[in-house]
């Protein structure tokens, strides 16, 4: 008979020598291969109940990595739009200094504009005092 089909207190049994075959004496040996038996039945529950806790540590690993990539999608996507509002901020503030640039081109241009008009209608001797008086209200600020 092949030995891994047979229980313990058989394998046991079949290693004692043939001059064990006092009634007592197998009763004892029986005793001891089935407290033997019992406490391997013990040792495979128990391995048995430590590879449930293995299996459920796993699946709250695997729970705790599908959350993490839910997360981390999400924190993409609010990447994604900050990124997209940044560059539309950027845009803004580019269009907003070309703007003030053009801006305080203009104004050079109208104040020369309106000096040299000023100059052509009234002279240069009330251009140099309104210049002047300007230019004392330009200080006294």
């Amino acid at each position: 008979m092949d030995d891994q089909n047979l229980s313990i207190s058989e394998r046991l049994h079949a290693l004692l020598p043939p001059a064990l075959d006092d009634p007592a004496r197998q009763r004892d040996l029986r005793t001891v291969a089935w407290l033997v038996d019992l406490r391997f039945d013990k040792i495979d529950r128990r391995f048995d109940e430590m590879e449930r806790r293995f299996d459920d540590v796993e699946r709250k690993f695997d729970e705790i990595e599908r959350r993490f990539d839910d997360v981390k999608r999400q924190f993409d996507d609010v990447k994604r739009q900050f990124d997209d509002v940044k560059r539309q901020f950027d845009d803004v503030q580019q269009e907003m200094k070309e703007m003030r640039q053009e801006f305080a081109s203009f104004s050079l241009d109208l104040k020369s504009t309106i000096f040299k008009l000023f100059v052509g209608f009234f002279g240069a001797t009330v251009t140099t005092v309104l210049a002047s008086m300007a230019l004392l209200l330009t200080i006294a600020r």
